[in-house]
Parts: structure tokens; C-alpha cells; sequence
């Protein structure tokens, strides 16, 4: 297991890295697969692949990721309605998954990144909702 940017947690079993690892792409950070029960029900997952036009914006939006990251980690999970999936990369390419855990809240905020709030933060990293991949797989 590599550790690209030198922030993993030390000890995280990452026996599934042999899925995760193909064709380049390495996990950059951990997420709820690691944090949550996996008795703790999905209704749906949500798969996102973003392409950075420069290593800056896509550090810039690493951070990002992993700041909302950590906030979410603080969450119970008897109150958690979603949470981010393991990030992995692959040259200036991020692909990361959003767990949900509510029905109700899945079906209101899935297409949350279509609205003028995301569509102001992609453009802090130098990206547009056209450049942004999404595929939503209810469970």
C-alpha cells in the first residue's frame, strides 16, 4: 500500500487495495468503509470522477475533501445520513464515492452538485459540473 501523499493513518487494513489498486490508481485517503459498522445500512451510493486541469487545483480540492472528511468522521453513526468513500487517484484524476444512509436525504440532496453552491466551489479548483462524472446506484 503507498502512501502518495503521506497522510494515511497508520495500521488501516487495506486488504481490498488489490481492487482498488489497477491501472495506476492508488488510494489516497481512508473513508467510511473504515469508520463505519458495516452493519450500518446504505441505500445508495454515489461514484464521482473528477479530471484537474493542474496539480494545484487538484491539491486544492484534496483539501477540501479532506477537511469535509474529517468533519463527517465526527458525526455518530446513529445520525450520520451520508459520508465520503475512499478517494483514489490516478495522475490529476480523483475518484470518490458519497454513502448514504437515508432514503429521504439521498433523494433530496443527490443532485446537490448541480446547485449554484457546488457550482461555486468547483470553481475555486478550476473545474465545472461538465467536467464532473457522477453515476447514483441506489442500493
Amino acid at each position: 500500500m503507498k502512501d502518495p501523499l503521506n497522510i494515511m493513518p497508520e495500521g488501516v487494513p487495506l486488504k481490498s487495495d488489490k481492487f482498488y489498486n489497477i491501472d495506476g490508481w492508488e488510494r489516497i485517503y481512508t473513508g467510511e468503509e473504515f469508520r463505519r459498522p458495516k452493519d450500518l445500512q446504505r441505500v445508495a451510493i454515489t461514484r464521482v470522477e473528477i479530471t484537474f486541469s493542474s496539480e494545484k487545483n487538484f491539491e486544492k480540492f484534496f483539501s477540501f475533501l479532506k477537511e469535509s472528511d474529517d468533519r463527517l468522521s465526527k458525526v455518530p453513526d446513529s445520525e450520520v445520513m451520508y459520508d465520503w468513500q475512499s478517494p483514489i487517484k490516478n495522475g490529476l484524476t480523483i475518484r470518490f464515492g458519497v454513502a448514504w444512509y437515508d432514503q429521504d436525504f439521498y433523494i433530496e440532496k443527490k443532485e446537490a452538485y448541480l446547485d449554484k453552491m457546488h457550482e461555486n466551489l468547483f470553481k475555486q479548483f478550476g473545474a465545472k459540473v461538465d467536467d464532473i462524472r457522477v453515476e447514483h446506484i441506489p442500493l
